[in-house]
């Protein structure tokens, strides 16, 4: 029919948009009861809504698994903007090793997991730094919302059309620690097995800056790899059919085998009774037979 896939897919972002966005009035009353229990970890710029004179246009995603699927979220997205901020490979690893204590979920089983998750993480979104050029997509080193937070904050405001505003930096000078990873134990990256190779790739982006135009041969690359993926979960999808299929035909077989098992069970049940009283029936006559044999015994007996 001549419709692209991100024509097919566009629609599908704008139904999931809407309805994010038509949640808004729930998602603030249940952030308003939280921060009202504790408030702690809530900084007065982290607002949880504007003046309705002045409503958020906007809604974030932060989830890193995203990072894999930029191509795919464009096609549902095709205005979204993607902020990949960079963080050393050490430190990366170590909240990830540590996450658990705050949150009760394990992300990763050992320090080198972190680091091998942390490289794909950041592979997966220089490939797409390279493919779709730095309007689509922003690298920021954030060592340098730290150390530079307004000049940073500044660079990604314009990143994503909106007005610098310097009331964006406040929230950067409390620091938020999701894991509880403290001074020391930042000091055991010197002696626990890590990755060389993650903080090669770490060092080389770190003093690399990014590309300043896209790349057609990377995004071909990553449409590929998207479409890969697809046809990959069409074909999972068409053969979990399949076996579903399969199951539903056995799970009807076995019903039906169990069905005639419990008549063939029932059958025999009565057959064994029928035997039982057969049984006793003939007990009942072979005992006449043998009290009848004496009595004619008796009788034949002469008399004395």
């Amino acid at each position: 029919m001549g419709i692209t896939c991100s024509e097919f897919m566009s629609p599908f972002g704008d139904a999931a948009s809407e309805a994010i966005l038509g949640q808004r009035a729930a998602f603030e009353s249940r952030r308003r009861e939280g921060a009202l229990l504790d408030g702690s970890g809530t900084h007065a710029e982290f607002k949880i809504a504007r003046l309705h004179s002045d409503p958020k246009r906007r809604w974030v995603d932060g989830t890193p698994e995203y990072s894999f699927e930029i191509c795919g979220l464009r096609k549902l997205f095709p205005a979204a903007r993607f902020v990949h901020i960079l963080r050393d490979c050490d430190s990366v690893a170590l909240s990830m090793f540590h996450f658990e204590r705050t949150t009760g979920i394990k992300l990763v089983n050992s320090l080198a997991h972190a680091y091998e998750l942390w490289m794909k993480y950041v592979r997966a979104c220089v490939a797409a730094e390279r493919a779709y050029g730095p309007t689509i997509v922003c690298r920021q080193l954030f060592d340098d919302l730290r150390q530079e937070p307004s000049r940073s904050m500044e660079r990604l405001l314009k990143f994503i059309g909106e007005p610098p505003s310097s009331s964006c930096v406040e929230p950067l000078g409390k620091k938020i620690n999701s894991s509880l990873v403290t001074e020391k134990d930042s000091e055991l990256t010197t002696f626990v097995e890590h990755s060389e190779e993650a903080r090669r790739l770490w060092e080389e982006l770190r003093d690399t800056r990014q590309a300043d135009a896209p790349s057609s041969q990377e995004a071909e690359l990553l449409e590929n790899e998207f479409e890969r993926r697809v046809d990959h979960e069409l074909s999972v999808n068409e053969r979990l059919d399949r076996m579903h299929q399969a199951n539903t035909v056995l799970q009807r077989e076995l019903k039906e085998r169990t069905q005639w098992a419990l008549r063939s069970k029932e059958e025999l049940e009565e057959t064994r009774l029928r035997l039982l009283r057969l049984q006793e029936a003939f007990d009942a006559r072979t005992k006449w037979a043998l009290s009848l044999k004496k009595e004619v015994e008796q009788l034949q007996k002469p008399k004395t």
